[in-house]
């Protein structure tokens, strides 16, 4: 379905909250929408301690008759009347401040991926969506492509049978600048706030929110995690992890297994296979789906852009034509699953330097452009996906095992212990100090 043709005829009167960095991907999106005729940019909040006037000129934004705000709280105290919708690429640990406070001034919200770092502010982000009957939508485009859409419909009907096992995988390389973009990048926390950036929580978390979603042959459900073994490492100079792998067992029935790294010597498209108890569901994301049931392969190739696609989603979702695809209320599992992965690991390991090395692109001299690459990391992780194995169950050397973790039904509050300790106890494993 190309949502861009059912949406109602009733403009939605946007607000942008930053546009550098992933801001920009977001004007680009809302630009679209506008010449669609499905919203108009009334309003944007730029610091000015960012000197972003290079992109206020490039969007054309004082011409186009855009109010910029100095900042998210005079956006709502004096910009209120301007907007029905706010768009929040900000950075994670003011995700649910800033999407509660505007769902308390009645506004709805798209709030970047991750939906926060905790389930106890997740938690938050829901209840007032509920109490203030606004949207509060996540902004994981994979939940709107056609492909996970297509595929979550064959596992309500049955057609593999029952999900009994998902696997999924990706590989990126990721230089310097990436890890010292902004403040937050890379960190367990950030002035004083959870962050827990990294692969399963950032650049990766599209495959396990998907991953969730399809393990459940609900419609508008995803399934809940009850146990999460997962092993975190760092190959670079960061304080959360890099390279990871995590199993879930959730209540659906379905066990999913991940491995995850932004130490590749290069990037790769990520995949989802889906295992039921008739046939297999394989999806390159971003490119084509197939289906194997009995002899027969159906192949689905993806039509529409994904983030198109969510954004008029969520149009229609205000207007009332359709339902959200990706609400908070459907990320808490996602969540779950985060805080559950940091609790069964206890620690970020660093993955020892003979195990790793930093690369130059094309003899370049440029030092933010270097990127660090895990040794014989593709095979690591194509072994992992494919006989879903954690890493320190394959065999890798530089790999510690971990604990499992229970998620109970009153598992309500993400503290980490360990991080609060990390800077007095070291766990050595093989000689080599762990922190």
């Amino acid at each position: 379905m190309d949502y861009l043709y059912y949406c109602m005829n009733k403009k939605i009167r946007c607000a942008i909250v930053g546009i550098g960095g992933h801001g920009e991907t977001h004007l680009q999106y809302i630009g679209k929408a506008e010449d669609a005729g499905l919203c108009t940019l009334n309003a944007a909040v730029v610091r000015p301690a960012d000197n972003l006037d290079h992109i206020i000129k490039q969007w054309r934004l004082i011409e186009r008759g855009v109010v910029i705000f100095n900042s998210f709280n005079d956006l709502i105290l004096e910009g209120s009347d301007l907007f029905d919708l706010v768009i929040l690429p900000v950075g994670i640990g003011f995700h649910a401040e800033y999407s509660c406070k505007a769902m308390r001034a009645g506004k709805h919200v798209l709030c970047e991926k991750p939906p926060a770092a905790t389930i106890q502010e997740v938690d938050s982000m829901s209840q007032w969506s509920e109490a203030s009957g606004k949207v509060c939508a996540i902004g994981f485009p994979q939940m709107s492509s056609d492909l996970i859409i297509e595929a979550k419909l064959k596992v309500c009907e049955g057609i593999i049978g029952e999900v009994k096992k998902i696997s999924n995988f990706g590989i990126w390389k990721r230089d310097k600048q990436y890890f010292s973009r902004n403040g937050w990048a890379g960190k367990i926390t950030s002035q004083g706030r959870w962050i827990l950036d990294g692969t399963i929580n950032n650049p990766f978390a599209h495959q396990i929110m998907a991953s969730l979603f399809l393990a459940s042959a609900e419609q508008g459900r995803s399934a809940r995690p009850r146990e999460v073994t997962a092993e975190l490492y760092h190959g670079n100079d960061i304080e959360s992890e890099d390279t990871s792998c995590i199993r879930i067992k959730t209540d659906s029935g379905a066990t999913i297994f991940g491995a995850a790294t932004q130490c590749g010597p290069k990037d790769h498209y990520p995949e989802i296979e889906i295992v039921g108890t008739k046939g297999t569901i394989g999806i390159v994301i971003g490119k084509y789906a197939k289906i194997r049931v009995n002899n027969s392969v159906e192949t689905i190739h993806a039509r529409n852009d994904e983030r198109t696609n969510m954004y008029a989603n969520i149009f229609n979702a205000i207007n009332g034509v359709h339902p959200i695809q990706c609400p908070v209320s459907i990320t808490k599992n996602f969540t779950l699953t985060v805080n559950g992965a940091f609790e069964s690991s206890a620690f970020v390991n660093n993955i020892p330097a003979e195990y790793r090395a930093m690369h130059s692109p094309y003899g370049s001299a440029v030092p933010e452009e270097a990127f660090t690459a895990v040794h014989d990391i593709e095979s690591i992780i194509s072994r992992a996906f494919k006989e879903r194995l954690l890493f320190s169950e394959a065999g890798v050397a530089w790999a510690r095992p971990s604990q499992k973790f229970m998620i109970n039904d009153d598992y309500s509050f993400f503290r980490f212990h360990a991080h609060d300790k990390a800077t007095v106890r070291k766990k050595q494993y093989k000689g080599v100090v762990y922190a």
